[in-house]
């Protein structure tokens, strides 16, 4: 294994500028802008070979920042979705033994290899044959520029498996290696590439087991508690997405809005309010409603105001508390 790692230095993230997103397959966003302590976390998480955990609520950022790292490293990024059937050894390999069984019976029987399908964490440690086709809960993303040693994985939403997955991780995310019964061997990182990047996100819908998080640094993100703070950096994003779809007052003017909805929510979990996902929902749905030129019952063209008040609440207001007793979320009310 290479001891020696390249670590990009602060100036190669861009902070608070543009990264480029450039993956084949396509990633669903085109660019991140990276603020210093997610680009500190990801040089920590390099420099001492333990996993980065991102928390946060959802459609802050978490996964989105896998892919900004690999962008920034120009490695492949090999994704996996955990939901609640997830099974611990997932994560390193899928084994067909129905199709064994099928070919076995008919007398079709084929190499081990073609019933194994590497996991996300397999790939990342040796690389090489893929084996058997890959499983539609992993995908790997190559940069279109070319793709230097050494992986970034990205394991999503840790928190909806059951406690035994991210503890039978312990081994594996410790040592960088594991034992694969199917093939009687053990499976190890790979000496001539550089140890993988493991980001591992999680919405805090349970608690991890604290073995685990102990073996992992820890990386919260949300958004700012202050107003005027939360305005700008909400605006500065919508710009960097969305260009000269809206103008930047428009862009704040849709933020200073989710500001309002969120404090009404402020009793409520962090995890519970509207957030930066579906800030970008109003404003793309917004800015195509613009570019498309609809009107209204008259045959009018809407204008912002008349879009932003008639769908807003349709982004925002998704807790179901806007009810009589509550204050109305009126235009001129909320700037």
């Amino acid at each position: 294994m290479k001891d020696k790692v390249s670590i990009p230095n602060l100036q190669h993230f861009s902070i608070e500028e543009k990264t480029e997103l450039d993956f084949d397959p396509p990633w669903p966003d085109r660019a991140h802008s990276f603020e210093r302590q997610e680009a500190v976390a990801i040089q920590a998480a390099l420099l001492s070979g333990r996993p980065l955990l991102v928390e946060g609520p959802p459609g802050s950022g978490k996964t989105q920042l896998a892919a900004a790292a690999a962008a920034v490293l120009g490695r492949e990024l090999i994704t996996f979705v955990v939901n609640s059937n997830t099974r611990p050894e997932d994560l390193l390999w899928q084994y067909d033994a129905l199709q064994r069984l099928n070919d076995a019976q008919a007398d079709k029987l084929q190499k081990i290899e073609k019933y194994l399908a590497k996991g996300p964490l397999w790939l990342a440690l040796d690389g090489g044959d893929t084996y058997a086709d890959i499983r539609s809960s992993t995908t790997i993303y190559k940069p279109k520029k070319g793709a230097s040693a050494g992986k970034v994985v990205l394991i999503d939403e840790i928190d909806k498996a059951d406690r035994s997955v991210p503890n039978s991780l312990l081994e594996v995310l410790g040592h960088r290696r594991f034992y694969c019964p199917h093939l009687n061997e053990e499976i190890m990182a790979s000496e001539d590439r550089p140890l993988p990047l493991v980001v591992i996100t999680s919405n805090r819908e349970q608690q991890l087991p604290p073995a685990f998080v102990r073996r992992c640094l820890a990386l919260r993100i949300g958004l700012p508690n202050d107003q005027e703070t939360f305005v700008e950096k909400l605006a500065r994003r919508a710009k960097m997405h969305f260009g000269a779809d809206l103008e930047r007052i428009q862009y704040k003017e849709i933020a200073e809005e989710l500001w309002a909805w969120r404090q009404r929510y402020s009793s409520q979990s962090e995890e519970l309010q509207p957030g930066q996902a579906e800030y970008f929902d109003l404003v793309r749905a917004i800015a195509r409603a613009l570019k498309q030129g609809l009107a209204d019952e008259k045959r009018q063209k809407r204008s912002f105001a008349d879009l932003l008040r008639d769908m807003r609440g349709l982004a925002f207001d998704k807790q179901g508390l806007q009810d009589e007793r509550g204050p109305r979320m009126d235009h001129d009310t909320t700037a």
